[in-house]
Formats: structure tokens, C-alpha cells, sequence
């Protein structure tokens, strides 16, 4: 195995390229063919604005319910480049020997700003859906479906364009076990619509939600660690790096490409309800063979169990203390002892049926209460970091301010409240005129 691409699976090392291995006339292939289709669906305007506006203004000219109908010109015009492009980093970058396997299943990732997702058709796609071959749709026969995984409910229901991933480990959700992903920008991604990673807890075990795939609730999270990349660059990263879709608040379309390859043969989560189980061989690639298939049977082909996060080895909850809302109206009320923040910097305070109302957050100098779970799906904000001036939501990323509980997106905001220290004791008070 290479140095470099034992770094990436090992160490979690992640490369960002764009000139190498035939990476800048890829993008500009696919980059063509997108506004081509643009084209297709909404007229010579539509690829003139997006010309000279570029492609995070796609949602200014192609409805969301149409996202579907461009992906279906676009991916089966840029399959041959996808492939040839990942088969050159895996050797040329990674280091990679042949024969090697490509993952089937290709993504043309479109997400819209999320105020304008949210008010698309419930019949949308979800910005993370790719598309295999017709060979592979045919070989697959009947959808594995599992009774517990729920991605609608986890979605609260809003439409598919709006939804974006939390975070997960790739083998979590079906993929493969020492896979390597390529992830690349089509148009610009921003800060706050890219992926944002947590690489220190890299090979930290952690434990997935099963009606979500997601993380589990109640894993307190570091910083994340957003990657904004430029049109054409490539990210290669290890999908075994915590990571998950930043909630597009940037108000500007994301468009992004993904393939994936496996140095040998793939093997599967045992504790996933499915597998990608269709890859191509890199030298049938090589001889321009696009639809030969191997397929790794998931039932012949598990791993072994990932190892479960044990209870000492975890950072502990953040501390909650029962809170009754009703006292607090215009009064300031006792909540708890000021050393109840010491510990982890925060406090939550719970209804008599523990539902989280409040968080409370010390920085150097201030405390600050805000509404307990994020406006966006519910997820409880005590999981997520905090700094002076922010918190961020742990499922998605998305940034709010302390002090006023503003988001940079208008239809997100939490509630604020007062908070003060007296005689060693911490007080609230909402609804203060």
C-alpha cells in the first residue's frame, strides 16, 4: 500500500487537488454538460445567467422539482469522465495498484439555499441522491426497506430538496469499509453549504441512530470543520472521518460530483440493513467497459462489527436540571447552582417529562440562555460546540448567535432568555418585557 493512501485510511488525511490526474478537464467536461442540460430544461437564458453568475445561482433558474429531470441528462453524459478521473487519482495520487474497484453508484449532489428548498414539492429529490446503471438497477432486484429507518421523519417531513445529512460514518449508511471518496466542486461551495468534518475523532468509536443513520444524540461534538472548496477542486477524503452536509444557509446552489473507490474488494457494515453491492473492475474501465458489473454480495461480504463506544471511554451528557417554564414569565427564577456549569460550560434545563427547554452556555466573561434545540429538525443543541459568541447545531452545522439567537438564515432563530449569577446561584427569566 502506498504511503499516501495508507495515510488517508490509517491517519484519516485528507487532499485537496485540482490540477492533477486530469482533474481540471473533468470539471470543465461536467461543468458543460450541467449548463448544457440547464439549457435543456429552462432555455438559452437559463445558461446564460448561469454563465455568467455561475452555478450557485441554478436555483434562480431551475425549479427544484426539476432538479430530478437534470440529473437524468447530465449523469449517464459524464459517467465515462467520472470514471476516468477516479481511476487516475486512485493511481496517480493514491498510489493505488490495479486491479482496484469503482463504486457504481455515482451523485451529482444539487442542494438548494434551504429557504428556497423548503417551500419546493414534497415529490423532489433529496440533494444526496445518485444514480447506478441500468445494469445494476436490474440486477438489484426488490428494495431492501428496513421497518425502523426513518430519513422523512428524521426530515420532519419537509420536502427532499431541503434535507441534508447529519453526521455519519459512510459504512454506517451502506458503503463500504476502507473505501475512499472523491468528492468534487462543480460550482463553488461556501462555508455554509459544504461538508463539514470533525477529524478528531477520527477512529473514535462511535454509535449510529438507526431510524436516521446519523449520529446518536447525546456524543458531545468539537468544533466542526467546514471545507469550502473552489470550482474544480477535488476533495479525497476517508469516510470513516465523521463528517456531515453543512445545511445550505449560504443562499447560493451547491453542485458537486462523487464517486468512490475501494482498494480490494469491498466489505460491508454487519450492523447496516444494506450494501452498495455493484462496482466496476479499474482495468475493465481502462478498456472503456462501462457496463460490466462485479458485484460483492453483502451476505458473503461483512466485516466485522465496528467496535461500540463504551461508557467511560465517551465525554459524559451535558448536566440537565429539571425547570418549571411557568415560573420563569417576567420573574427571574433559581434554576441551579452556578457550579452546575462548571463542568462542561453548559446546562440544560429539562421539563418534568425531559424535554429540553433552555441551554444555558458560559463563555470567559458572559452566560447566555438560549431556546434548547435547533429550530431547523429538533436536534439538541447540547451536543454542539460553543464559543464566545456562537453555538453550533451538531446535526448540521449551522451557526447561532449567543446573544440574540440569529442564524444567517432568516427562517432560523432561537429564543433567547436572561441569565445571571447571584450569590453563587444561577437565575432565568423569560419573557421579560
Amino acid at each position: 500500500m502506498s504511503t499516501v493512501l495508507s495515510e488517508v485510511l490509517s491517519d484519516g488525511r485528507m487532499l485537496v487537488l485540482e490540477e492533477e490526474a486530469g482533474i481540471a478537464e473533468g470539471w470543465a467536461t461536467i461543468r458543460e454538460q450541467v449548463l448544457e442540460a440547464a439549457e435543456s430544461v429552462c432555455g438559452p437564458a437559463a445558461r446564460a445567467r448561469l454563465t455568467r453568475d455561475g452555478l450557485g445561482a441554478l436555483h434562480e433558474v431551475l425549479p427544484a422539482e426539476a432538479i430530478g429531470q437534470l440529473r437524468d441528462e447530465v449523469m449517464p453524459r459524464v459517467r465515462a469522465t467520472l470514471f476516468e478521473v477516479t481511476c487516475r487519482v486512485a493511481r496517480e495520487v493514491l498510489g493505488v495498484e490495479d486491479p482496484f474497484y469503482v463504486d457504481d453508484y455515482t451523485i451529482l449532489r444539487v442542494n438548494y439555499p434551504y429557504e428556497v428548498a423548503l417551500n419546493a414539492p414534497m415529490t423532489t429529490e433529496n440533494p444526496g441522491i445518485g444514480r447506478v446503471s441500468d445494469g445494476a438497477r436490474r440486477a438489484a432486484g426488490t428494495r431492501v426497506v428496513d421497518p425502523v429507518y426513518d430519513p422523512r421523519g428524521y426530515h420532519r417531513d419537509q420536502p427532499p430538496a431541503a434535507w441534508a445529512h447529519g453526521p455519519h460514518l459512510d459504512t454506517w449508511t451502506g458503503h463500504s469499509r476502507d473505501g475512499v471518496n472523491l468528492w468534487w466542486a462543480i460550482g463553488d461551495v461556501l462555508a455554509e453549504n459544504s461538508m463539514f468534518f470533525y477529524p478528531e475523532l477520527f477512529g473514535v468509536p462511535l454509535s449510529p441512530d438507526p431510524t436516521s443513520l446519523y449520529l446518536r444524540e447525546g456524543r458531545p461534538l468539537p468544533r466542526p470543520v467546514p471545507m469550502p472548496l473552489r470550482a474544480g477542486q477535488m476533495l479525497v477524503f476517508n469516510p470513516e472521518v465523521l463528517h456531515g452536509t453543512h445545511l445550505n444557509v449560504s443562499g447560493r446552489t451547491r453542485v458537486a460530483a462523487s464517486t468512490r473507490i475501494n482498494a480490494r474488494e469491498p466489505a460491508f457494515d454487519p450492523t447496516c440493513f444494506y450494501a452498495r453491492e455493484f462496482w466496476h473492475d479499474s482495468k475493465a474501465l481502462d478498456a472503456g467497459d462501462l457496463e460490466t458489473l462485479t458485484r460483492f454480495p453483502r451476505e458473503s461480504h461483512l466485516a466485522p462489527p465496528p467496535v461500540q463506544p463504551s461508557a467511560d471511554e465517551a465525554p459524559g451528557p451535558v448536566p440537565r436540571v429539571r425547570f418549571d417554564p411557568d415560573l420563569s414569565q417576567g420573574e427571574w427564577c433559581d434554576v441551579a447552582a452556578a457550579q452546575a456549569l462548571a463542568s462542561k460550560g453548559k446546562l440544560l434545563l429539562v421539563a418534568s417529562d425531559d424535554e429540553p427547554l433552555w441551554l444555558l452556555c458560559r463563555t470567559t466573561d458572559r452566560l447566555w440562555a438560549v431556546g434548547a434545540r435547533c429550530p431547523h429538525l429538533g436536534s439538541s443543541l447540547s451536543d454542539g460546540h460553543h464559543d464566545s459568541t456562537h453555538l453550533t447545531c451538531p446535526a448540521h452545522a449551522v451557526r447561532f448567535e449567543l446573544c440574540s439567537g440569529k442564524s444567517p438564515s432568516p427562517v432560523l432563530r432561537l429564543a433567547t432568555a436572561e441569565i445571571r449569577e447571584r450569590a453563587g446561584r444561577l437565575e432565568l427569566r423569560t419573557g421579560a418585557p
